[in-house]
């Protein structure tokens, strides 16, 4: 019986006796619970048949599926998920080099001279030299004797991934100059002189540097003594540690879906 036949029969007239007569009395019997019960019925099959298609995932159908979407937004480049960069995920590996000890063993001589400090966090290596070592008071030339220095730092630094952050940092005594109208001007200067010391080797990536400038907002030490001033006015290079599944992310975010020519690299 249908909803329609069952709603007839219910709207029915129904005889009753009284008094020894008869007599016809309408009594409308609701039968809207029918439909309401259709459509709870209804969503649960929907909602069953929806478990059922996502809990076994086809490959060639969802492939299928893919490409049709791309096709209608007009992405027509295809590419085989099998070419992509494959990334290691072996909980075991270690950071890649350069390593703390590392350093140690190629600047000994700078580190036990007082040229340089070398300092190792859990995410960071920090490669630290003062004012005095590589700079003139209020100057962001290099010294001619500190380039060898940063000559080994720039061989090190070549043969690792990694992003390279070069901070400059100055006193809190303020300057004024033709060249440097404050500390952050004067910083980034230093920093940016760093940078093209290193990036004389042909083999360091110029896309893994990143300057930096400070200024004189982050201190090593209270500035309150000569002693101190001459602490804070440093430049530090920034090593980041990466692992092996790092480097391989970082390839796979630099590989690149262009809407109608497949995978391309970044562009430097």
């Amino acid at each position: 019986m249908t909803a329609y036949e069952a709603q007839q029969m219910a709207s029915q007239p129904i005889v009753s006796v009284r008094a020894g007569q008869l007599e016809k009395r309408p009594v409308w019997r609701s039968s809207a619970w029918l439909l309401s019960f259709t459509d709870l019925l209804m969503l649960l099959l929907t909602f069953f048949v929806f478990l059922l298609s996502v809990s076994d995932i086809n490959g060639s159908r969802y492939k299928n599926f893919a490409d049709q979407m791309g096709s209608a937004y007009g992405i027509e480049g295809k590419q085989d998920i099998d070419t992509l960069p494959q990334v290691d995920l072996d909980p075991d590996d270690s950071s890649i080099p350069p390593s703390d000890e590392g350093i140690q063993n190629t600047l000994h001589y700078e580190i036990e001279h007082n040229l340089i400090k070398v300092e190792e966090s859990s995410a960071h290596i920090v490669i630290r030299f003062q004012e005095h070592v590589a700079f003139a008071s209020a100057s962001a030339t290099l010294d001619n004797a500190f380039i060898p220095t940063l000559d080994k730092i720039s061989e090190l630094l070549a043969d690792s991934p990694g992003t390279i952050t070069i901070i400059g940092h100055t006193d809190d005594r303020p300057i004024a100059t033709f060249r440097f109208r404050s500390n952050w001007e004067l910083a980034s200067a230093r920093a940016v002189s760093v940078a093209h010391a290193l990036l004389k080797n042909p083999i360091l990536d110029a896309r893994r540097i990143v300057i930096t400038s400070y200024g004189d907002s982050k201190p090593l030490v209270i500035n309150d003594s000569e002693e101190n001033r001459a602490l804070n006015r440093r430049v530090e290079i920034q090593i980041e540690k990466m692992t092996k599944f790092d480097s391989n992310q970082i390839l796979r975010e630099e590989t690149l879906i262009t809407p109608a020519g497949g995978v391309s690299r970044a562009d430097p």
